[in-house]
């Protein structure tokens, strides 16, 4: 009863199996007009290269969903826009097309196109809708005989494209310069040097308002000194002849220095009577130095007016490397648009050049052309040209190649009948009997696994079934 029962599970898990039918057509080659194959002209290095040409263009994506859309319209309806692009691949890597014979070493005779596929009227159609365009492919481009004055036209075409192409690539070099790609190379230069210098700009402007800073904190704090000090009396101011009369002294107080030390008499002497006017810059030296030193308010005043000399020196130099920062900032904007300019222009250039190229290349096809006309004009006839012909179409498969139902039931029957006798015979005999035929390992009722073995002359155990049995 087991054995039914796996059986009938293996033979409806074999009958779900998808079944795939097999289907293919066959063309031969021939020539027209006919002739014998070895005046033909064509090798079969030729012959094969233009079928795997032929057999590229039809495999195509576009090709083959247009094939498919004629052989099975509802399947293709029901694929989703990005589904499609898989369901080709798959649809492409079932078809093979092969030539007669296989081996490229025979000669070349005929086409075999093969599928498999699930739905057999379907894939007929396909078989035979791929035969017809590899056939109509493989003929694209016969030889045939072209007259050379139909072709003038057409050079003369190509002869006006192209000098058209050379006037405006011409113009191009005369406005704009040969090398656009140069001037942008330069200009790429120009602009990473200005912008080192702007790096070098920025850096000392943030040292000046650094600078800045640290002077209007110094000024502050001498303000605040200043503001702490004793008043001292107010500087009289004095007369222009005064003035005149110190001026004097103090060249010839220069000059005396120049002959005599300070601790000379006239030197002493005459910085006296300086100091006496009130117009000495600096401290004298000696006995009336304490008399001459300045107050801590003159000094505090004196610091202040040197720290806002420095600060507005700071201020001024700030503003100057703003300015010329700002005129950095210009150049480098204008460098830029030049670079754009000069990129577009490298691109129409390089646009140009290649038109031209292209001009030149059509010129030169249709020269040859045109010579290959007038060749074929005196050698004469056209040789013969190779088609495939369908001698087969693919007819509608009445049995699938897979799976072979017969020989996978009975396999499956015959693999299940092993574990249905196993089972049969321990129910039979018990396990451990069967375990030691086997060599396998039984548990014991102390939870260890042992391996069941017959001592030579010692009688099997009897079970309780065995024993019911015999009573």
């Amino acid at each position: 009863m087991l054995w039914l029962l796996a059986t009938a599970a293996v033979l409806a898990a074999v009958w779900l199996i998808p079944p795939r039918y097999k289907v293919e057509a066959l063309l031969v080659l021939e020539f027209d007009p006919p002739a014998p194959r070895t005046t033909t002209g064509f090798s079969d290095a030729l012959l094969r290269s233009r079928l795997e040409l032929a057999k590229l263009r039809v495999l195509r994506r576009e090709g083959l969903l247009q094939l498919l859309r004629q052989a099975d319209p509802k399947l293709v309806s029901r694929w989703k826009s990005d589904q499609a692009p898989r369901e080709i691949e798959r649809y492409r890597s079932s078809i093979r097309v092969s030539t007669v014979p296989e081996s490229r070493t025979g000669v070349f005779s005929g086409v075999r196109v093969i599928f498999e596929g699930r739905n057999p009227e379907s894939s007929a159609a396909l078989v035979n809708g791929l035969a017809v365009e590899l056939a109509r492919e493989f003929e694209r481009y016969p030889e045939r005989i072209v007259d050379a004055k139909r072709l003038e036209p057409q050079v003369a075409a190509a002869w006006n494209r192209l000098a058209e192409c050379q006037d405006a690539l011409k113009a191009f070099e005369t406005e704009h310069g040969t090398d656009p790609e140069r001037r942008r190379r330069l200009l790429l230069a120009d602009q990473d040097s200005l912008q080192t210098e702007a790096v070098a700009l920025e850096r000392s402007l943030r040292e000046v308002k650094q600078e800045r800073l640290r002077l209007e904190q110094t000024i502050n704090l001498a303000e605040q000194e200043l503001a702490r000090a004793p008043s001292s009396p107010p500087i009289r101011t004095p007369p222009p002849a005064a003035v005149e009369t110190a001026r004097r002294m103090r060249e010839r107080l220069a000059a005396l220095l120049v002959r005599y030390k300070e601790s000379h008499p006239d030197v002493r002497r005459l910085r006296q009577e300086l100091a006496g006017l009130g117009v000495l810059q600096g401290p004298p030296e000696g006995d009336g130095a304490a008399e001459l030193k300045p107050s801590p308010g003159e000094q505090a005043e004196e610091k202040l007016v040197r720290l806002r000399g420095e600060l507005a020196r700071a201020e001024q130099r700030q503003r100057e490397l703003a300015a010329e920062r700002e005129r950095m900032m210009q150049a480098l904007q204008l460098l830029s648009e030049q670079i754009r300019q000069v990129t577009w222009l490298g691109r129409r250039h390089s646009a140009l050049a290649r038109e031209c190229e292209l001009a030149e290349a059509g010129y030169r096809s249709a020269v040859l052309a045109r010579q290959q006309a007038d060749l074929q004009a005196e050698r004469g006839p056209v040789r013969p040209a190779p088609r495939l012909v369908l001698l087969e179409e693919a007819l509608v498969p009445g049995r699938p190649v897979f799976p072979n139902r017969r020989l996978l039931g009975l396999l499956g029957a015959l693999a299940a009948l092993l574990p249905c006798a196993m089972i049969a015979a321990c129910r039979e005999l018990g396990a451990k009997p069967v375990l030691a035929v086997l060599g396998l390992a039984a548990q014991n009722n102390n939870g260890c696994h042992t391996i069941a073995a017959q001592l030579p002359g010692a009688e099997p155990p009897a079970n309780g079934r065995r024993a019911a049995h015999a009573g």
